[in-house]
C-alpha cells in the first residue's frame, strides 16, 4: 500500500510541476490573430446587423443581448482606427453601449424596471443606428488583405 502511495505522490508531484512549466501550448498565438483592418470590418458589421437584437422583438429580447452588445464594443477600437472622420456615430454607438450596460440590461433577475423597459431597447435600437452609420461608412473605404 506504501508503495501504491509512493508512486501516486510522485506522479501527483510530477503533474503539478508540469503545470509550472515556463512554456504553456497557449501561450503562443501561431495563427494571424485579430486584425483590425477594413476586411474584417466588413465581414463583421453585417453579422451584427443580422443579430435578432436588431430585430422587431427588442423590447422582449434585450434580457438576452449582452453578448451581441460585448461584440459591438469589441470592434469600437477597430472602427475608431479605421474611421476617424465618423467620431458622431462612434460617439453614439460607444453611449449607447454603455448605457446598455449599466443600466444592467442583460442581468435582469425577474422582471425588468420601468426604466429598463424602456431605455434597455432604445439603447439596442441607438446602436443599430449608429452601426448603420459606421456600416456604410465603412463600405466606401478601400479594402485590405
Amino acid at each position: 500500500m506504501r508503495v501504491i502511495a509512493g508512486v501516486l505522490a510522485g506522479v501527483l508531484s510530477l503533474a503539478a510541476l508540469a503545470g509550472c512549466a515556463d512554456n504553456q501550448p497557449g501561450d503562443t498565438n501561431t495563427g494571424p490573430g485579430y486584425t483590425n483592418n477594413v476586411a474584417d470590418l466588413l465581414v463583421k458589421l453585417p453579422a451584427l446587423d443580422g443579430d435578432p437584437c436588431r430585430g422587431k422583438q427588442v423590447a422582449t429580447l434585450f434580457p438576452n443581448c449582452g453578448r451581441y452588445v460585448t461584440e459591438v464594443a469589441g470592434t469600437l477600437g477597430a472602427l475608431r482606427d479605421n474611421l476617424p472622420g465618423q467620431a458622431v456615430a462612434l460617439t453614439a454607438l460607444q453611449g449607447a453601449v454603455t448605457r446598455f450596460q449599466q443600466l444592467g440590461c442583460d442581468t435582469i433577475t425577474g422582471s425588468p424596471s420601468a426604466v429598463q423597459q424602456v431605455a434597455c431597447p432604445a439603447a439596442l435600437t441607438a446602436i443599430g443606428g449608429a452601426l448603420d452609420v459606421l456600416d456604410k461608412a465603412l463600405a466606401a473605404l478601400p479594402t485590405s488583405g
